[in-house]
């Protein structure tokens, strides 16, 4: 006998109503109509009712068509639903089938309706056949699986194209790659080993017919054992899959030793025990023994009850789970325990049936730590309560509006200033723009807000100058929900201090700016003289000395032109004042000439300057260099180091009467010091107006360096120079000065 087909109709025109009642039930039978004309009515008729179809009209006052399907999907009910109206837009319909509608039919088309019911009557017996078909597979999955098994879970999804849609953290773990650099990628690209192995050839055997497929094989790249459960679907394919490596190393040895199989067993992170129908321990592992049953005793062995290490005031509720267990359910749970050691830890137990030929014989309870888990959300938890105390508790202004520039949400700050301004309160749900104070103001932000709720991000400043100068920064972030903007996030802050700040920063950077020209012109004027008594020391050097010798050849010369006879005693004075005269211009340019301290060590061109300019005058030079490390020193700290040990040099040699001189370098990671200290007469009187001297402080004046000049009449003088190698706010207290 056909069942009656039992009819929801949800029209409030009651001709219309019977119109259609009519033809269902000429062209519909057997079946059954109920009215609804609003929206109590149609709820009260899902229940009272159960119908087998739903037609509802596109508007009702007060309820739509869109509503009904909803309140319909929102209680779970699959059941075909047709709209029936005498317009829509196509844009409506798609959207409204979209939601879950079955079909819309208009109402000058009537004679499609008996059709329609049957099509989408059939379309959702046959969904839901597909639903009870996937559901008993997944109930005849096996449910107990071996230890291994269930530490080495991993799950991928791929759409059609072969591109990863979903990848698991465990299964990150087991292909060793990020699950967030696959998203998106193609698996033959990403993997292009697994091309042509037994599982590729699975991978596209499911999706091409549609059927669920299982697979172990080994994978050489990785030199593990997979176990692959596969789901095809229209979409593409979900695969749940886990490292069976360890159980198929264990089948292969159980039969050798039984250790192994032991050790696994306990050396595994998670608890295990396994228990008969009746409560009686078979077996567990070290784990479980010693983390949690042994905080309730020590002599936890197999061949007790689990019973003996229940809380008496647990013992009723533990029962009952087991009995649920035992029925072919799964339980799972979190509670704490306390430790032998004092300790509190949290572990989620999860109770699995045990089953053997179809039948539910033991239950398999297993027990993993997560106290670290359990901290890490109660810290969530208390960054969230921080986070709130943060936005309430700050002096910036926070709030949200939505596309009708109602408020959604403000802090604290933001309420105290509108009762300050307006007297009134803020309330969720309000125009935001009725606590602006002045037209223009309104204005101002209406268009922010008209701005923000049309998708840009940005930041305007506000100034007012009545009553008193005040400046305000006010960011807006546009809210998405469902790629659409559906309001926008407010912040304002006060920034008076701020801009008076950069002002006062830009004059104290103009200031700063002019003492530095001023500085860089004595540098200027620095430089110069020095390049001025280079050129008198040259010319009074090749005057004095080069100059005599070659006036003193050309006599000679002149001498031997007129008698050749005397060539044979002359001529070799002359050679011999050609070589002085040579050798005074070599040492005029090893004098002033610069070294490439680029690629020159800086250590052996002061070696030569001193053996060149203080070696030659009879003074014995010895250096100290054990703590100096050239790396931290740049060209240019180098050459203006040359050039001081070039200006000290010759003071030395003009003025000290000094015949040893110690120089040290050192450098650390905060400075750099050296010291020329000489043997000479010394002084009590230093004139730091000296050229020499003020040239050698200018150039220390570049890098933020210094000087100091120990000396006494008799005890010979001391030159110690500074130069940091760091700025300034981060050098030592105690660095030389």
């Amino acid at each position: 006998m056909q069942k009656q087909l039992k009819i929801l109709l949800l029209e409030d025109n009651r001709t219309d109503a019977e119109i259609i009642e009519r033809l269902l039930i000429k062209e519909v039978s057997p079946c059954e109509c109920r009215l609804a004309t609003n929206k109590q009515a149609f709820i009260d008729l899902l229940t009272d009712f159960i119908p087998d179809v739903i037609i509802s009209d596109n508007t009702l006052p007060k309820f739509s068509a869109g509503e009904a399907l909803k309140i319909v999907r929102d209680q779970g009910l699959e059941l075909p639903f047709i709209l029936v109206t005498g317009t829509v837009s196509e844009e409506f319909a798609a959207t409204i089938i979209k939601h879950g509608a079955d079909d819309y039919i208009l109402k000058d088309r009537m004679a499609r309706l008996p059709a329609a019911i049957d099509a989408a009557v059939v379309r959702r017996r046959i969904e839901k056949e597909k639903q009870e078909a996937a559901k008993k597979l997944r109930q005849s999955e096996e449910q107990y699986r071996t230890i291994m098994e269930r530490i080495t879970d991993g799950f991928i999804a791929l759409d059609r194209n072969w591109r990863y849609t979903y990848v698991s953290a465990q299964a990150g773990e087991i292909l060793k790659r990020r699950p967030e650099e696959l998203l998106g990628k193609h698996i033959w690209t990403e993997f292009p080993e697994g091309v042509g192995q037994t599982f590729y050839k699975a991978y596209h055997q499911a999706l091409a017919d549609q059927e669920y497929i299982h697979l172990e094989e080994y994978y050489s790249p990785f030199d593990i054992w997979l176990e692959n459960h596969i789901y095809p679907s229209p979409d593409g394919l979900s695969v749940f899959f886990r490292d069976i490596t360890p159980r198929k190393k264990a089948e292969q040895l159980v039969m050798q030793t039984k250790e192994n199989l032991k050790a696994i067993f306990n050396n595994s992170s998670e608890g295990f025990v396994l228990l008969d129908e009746f409560g009686t321990i078979k077996a567990l592992n070290e784990r479980a023994s010693e983390s949690i049953l042994a905080s309730k005793d020590s002599s936890v062995k197999t061949g007790r009850s689990i019973f003996d290490f229940v809380e008496p005031a647990r013992l009723t509720n533990f029962k009952n789970v087991l009995s649920t267990v035992l029925q072919g359910e799964t339980v799972q749970y979190d509670r704490p325990l306390s430790q032998v050691s004092g300790d509190l830890k949290w572990f989620t137990f999860t109770f699995n049936p045990v089953r053997n030929n179809g039948k539910t014989g033991g239950i398999c309870i297993t027990c993993l730590d997560i106290t670290e888990k359990k901290r890490v959300e109660e810290e969530r938890e208390f960054d969230h309560n921080n986070l709130n105390a943060l936005i309430n508790n700050t002096r910036d202004l926070m709030w949200s509006v939505n596309q009708e520039m109602k408020l959604i949400t403000f802090n604290q700050a933001f309420e105290d200033l509108v009762k300050s301004a307006t007297g009134d309160k803020p309330q969720k749900g309000l125009n935001v723009l009725d606590f602006a104070y002045s037209t223009d103001l309104q204005n101002r932000y209406t268009a922010y807000y008209e701005r923000a709720l049309a998708g840009e991000s940005f930041t305007e400043t506000e100034y007012n100058e009545n009553p008193v100068e005040f400046w305000s920064e006010i960011s807006f972030y546009p809210i998405y929900e469902k790629g659409l903007v559906s309001g926008t996030a407010c912040f304002a802050r006060n920034i008076t201090d701020r801009k008076k700040a950069e002002k006062q920063l830009r004059e104290l950077e103009r200031e700063r700016l002019s003492r530095k020209l001023e500085e860089q012109k004595k540098i200027g004027r620095a430089v110069l003289r020095a390049q001025e008594k280079e050129r008198n020391a040259i010319g009074m050097e090749l005057h004095d000395n080069v100059n005599q010798l070659l006036v003193s050849t050309n006599l000679i010369l002149s001498m031997i032109n007129e008698c050749p006879e005397k060539n044979s005693y002359l001529l070799p004075s002359c050679i011999d004042h050609l070589k002085q005269a040579i050798g005074e211009n070599r040492k005029i340019a090893h004098s002033y000439a610069s070294p490439n301290l680029e690629t020159e060590n800086l250590l052996t061109q002061l070696e030569k300057l001193c053996q060149n300019m203080l070696g030659t005058s009879g003074i014995n030079t010895v250096f100290n260099a054990d703590d100096f490390r050239e790396e931290s020193l740049d060209a240019d700290k180098k050459f203006n180091i040359y050039r001081i040990m070039q200006e000290q040099c010759t003071n030395i040699v003009k003025y000290s009467a000094a015949t040893d001189v110690n120089i040290t370098l050192t450098t650390s990671p905060e400075y750099f010091l050296m010291s020329i200290a000489d043997n000479g007469k010394g002084t009590d009187n230093v004139n730091t107006d000296g050229i020499g001297l003020r040239n050698m402080n200018e150039r220390l004046k570049l890098f933020d360096g210094s000087s100091r000049i120990i000396t006494e009449p008799g005890r010979g003088f001391n030159l110690e120079i500074t130069i940091p190698l760091k700025e300034k706010n981060q050098l030592p207290e105690d660095m030389p000065v």
